[in-house]
């Protein structure tokens, strides 16, 4: 297994937690709202019971923020437990992964006997989604697994693509699963989620974590939504007891409420993000690919491959991903998130520096 954000290797090296700046792991770089870490101290005293099993609070709050019903929500320990139960739910069956994209995806599926094919997400085509390859296929799938927007190319599918092609899978019997835990990023989040239309499609399950958007990783929380009650009580079933742990339950209703931390977010990863990407553009040693997401995909243009990069930032504590091991991806290819703008400048020197001794 190979994802961002593995800063404990560092300090097992003795490496100091605020030495290190990870780049590998894409979470809101201002952190969690103010009021979270006083929340969960006045709050340790529920760490001595178990957790609401049926979330009802939690459950309650997200209908009311997503605007869909309740009784369509599941909510688990992050956006990864809603993939494993679901690739459970299509053991054996044939499943469509446009790629490059989340490995995690490709890993539980495999796991659970699935037949898989990877229509080819084209740099070429500027890594739009492969919309005729994927409706060529229909016929032979029993779902279509798609990140919107995707990871790690942060290529945002327009909605009404999405609608087309679930008006085409509704036909063919295939599930569209939708994963959108980078789509609070995007400040047209509401507009362009698939969830403003689950009612009409019983073969759409929508997946999303809220653990990078509000920066809390280590707590865990993300869900899963579909109309389609014959799929929610399968899920149910398989659901393990006391999934979402005490503190996400206590602190996530209230974050769903703090529309000024959301705002404040948005404009300052914007920000950041716009100022970044004009810098990583002017490294002609590189191409930055534009994002609508908080990270960039980049390719390497000179001898430096993406193994040896890693190495030797992680030599000076940064850490980025290396997208090596993605489908569709190889050896000339990373991805950085988007940090604070200081931090964003030391990366940019050091990229520069790192791949200019390299060519």
């Amino acid at each position: 297994m190979n994802h961002g954000g593995n800063i404990w290797e560092l300090i097992r090296k003795g490496v100091g937690f605020e030495q290190i700046m990870d780049f590998s792991a894409s979470i809101n770089p201002f952190g969690p709202p103010d009021w979270v870490q006083a929340a969960i101290h006045d709050n340790i005293k529920f760490i001595r019971h178990y957790p609401d099993p049926e979330q009802r609070e939690l459950r309650a709050h997200l209908s009311d923020f997503l605007g869909i019903k309740e009784e369509y929500i599941i909510a688990g320990n992050g956006a990864t437990e809603a993939i494993y139960l679901l690739a459970n739910l299509l053991q054996g069956k044939n499943i469509l992964i446009p790629s490059p994209t989340f490995s995690e995806y490709e890993t539980a599926l495999t796991a659970n006997n699935a037949v898989l094919k990877f229509p080819i997400v084209k740099e070429s085509n500027g890594f739009c989604f492969p919309y005729k390859e994927v409706l060529n296929e229909l016929s032979w799938a029993d779902a279509v697994w798609i990140c919107n927007p995707n990871n790690p190319t942060g290529k945002l599918i327009e909605p009404s693509l999405l609608i087309a092609l679930l008006d085409n899978a509704i036909k063919t019997n295939t599930l569209v699963i939708v994963d959108e835990s980078f789509l609070m990023f995007v400040a047209s989040s509401k507009d362009d989620t698939t969830l403003n239309v689950i009612d009409n499609y019983p073969n759409l399950i929508v997946i999303s974590s809220l653990t990078k958007f509000f920066a809390i990783p280590g707590i865990r929380i993300g869900y899963m939504a579909t109309s389609n009650t014959a799929i929610l009580n399968k899920l149910k079933r398989q659901m393990p007891p006391w999934g979402v742990n005490i503190f996400a339950q206590i602190i996530v209703p209230g974050m769903l409420l703090d529309e000024g931390f959301m705002f404040r977010s948005r404009g300052l990863i914007e920000e950041a993000r716009d100022e970044f990407f004009r810098e990583l553009s002017e490294l002609k040693t590189l191409r930055v690919y534009p994002s609508a997401a908080n990270f960039f995909l980049i390719k390497l243009c000179g001898n430096t491959k993406a193994d040896r990069l890693s190495q030797q930032l992680a030599q000076d504590n940064i850490l980025i991903r290396n997208c090596s091991n993605l489908r569709g991806l190889d050896d000339t290819y990373i991805r950085v998130s988007v940090m604070r703008e200081e931090q964003n400048k030391i990366l940019v020197k050091e990229l520069r520096d790192s791949l200019e001794i390299g060519q």
